[in-house]
């Protein structure tokens, strides 16, 4: 809760891994089945995450502008769970800012990241992470969350 919302800033970050379901649609209902079903599967074999549900958003799709293609939905961890299959979040320098506000307005803060990575001369990787932070169950009204994105500085670990 003392975070500074409105900073862009670069931290060093251990790997982590991840399991990602793919909807067929960015609806909002086919998004919360997708979310649903994650969440019962993990639950089912007994794996839990400290994290929210987080979504994946490709670079490409960025830089032309589509900030709402939901259709890679993650549960973040810091050790690899067991059991499933899953991905890893390489070890890296990323850069991260925070969205406050409703997903609908999210393209202002990565246009932010994408001027920022250019002013620096920064390489970013090819995915975006977007976990929700603060949502309906810590504030009121879907102009008070908080959203952290995270994407990894490709230039700054060789």
């Amino acid at each position: 809760m003392q975070k500074d919302f409105s900073q862009i800033e670069i931290l060093k970050t251990p790997a982590q891994y991840y399991i990602a379901t793919h909807s067929s649609s960015a609806d909002d209902k086919i998004v919360a089945i997708k979310i649903s079903e994650l969440l019962m599967h993990c639950d089912k074999l007994g794996i839990k995450s400290p994290y929210n549900i987080g979504f994946l958003q490709s670079a490409v799709d960025i830089h032309q502008g589509i900030y709402d293609n939901y259709l890679h939905v993650y549960m973040l961890f810091d050790t690899p769970p067991k059991k499933i299959t899953y991905t890893t979040k390489p070890e890296g320098h990323y850069l991260y800012a925070y969205h406050h506000g409703h997903w609908d307005t999210i393209g202002e803060t990565y246009y932010k990241i994408l001027a920022y990575s250019e002013e620096h001369k920064l390489t970013l990787g090819t995915s975006f992470y977007e976990t929700t932070i603060l949502d309906e169950l810590t504030r009121s009204g879907y102009d008070n969350y908080e959203t952290q994105i995270s994407v990894q500085i490709m230039d700054m670990d060789k």
